[in-house]
């Protein structure tokens, strides 16, 4: 079943193609600009919302419990949080957990 978040960014997405599909190729539009840049937007804070709450899911209590024991430090904690960082290449999701 397809989430109403998930509904939404594609029919803003699908209705920005159809109405792209229907204009002049020389012309800039304006809807087609801020559909694009919206769409892209949900879609991208979309995919962090399900990678967060995969990593959530995933590392659980144990691992929120290792970073708060790892980051006691405020130099181990700029190497930690780096490193995390680094393995998960998403900084948002490091902040999330």
């Amino acid at each position: 079943m397809i989430s109403t978040k998930t509904g939404v960014v594609f029919s803003i997405l699908f209705s920005s193609a159809l109405y792209a599909a229907g204009q002049d190729s020389n012309s800039i539009s304006f809807f087609l600009l801020a559909t694009g840049l919206f769409g892209g937007m949900g879609m991208f804070l979309y995919g962090m919302e399900m990678m967060s709450d995969g990593m959530k899911v995933t590392a659980g209590n144990s691992m929120r419990t290792i970073l708060e024991k790892l980051t006691s430090n405020k130099y181990l904690a700029v190497f930690v949080g780096a490193f995390v960082t680094m393995v998960i290449q998403s900084s948002s999701a490091t902040t999330v957990m």
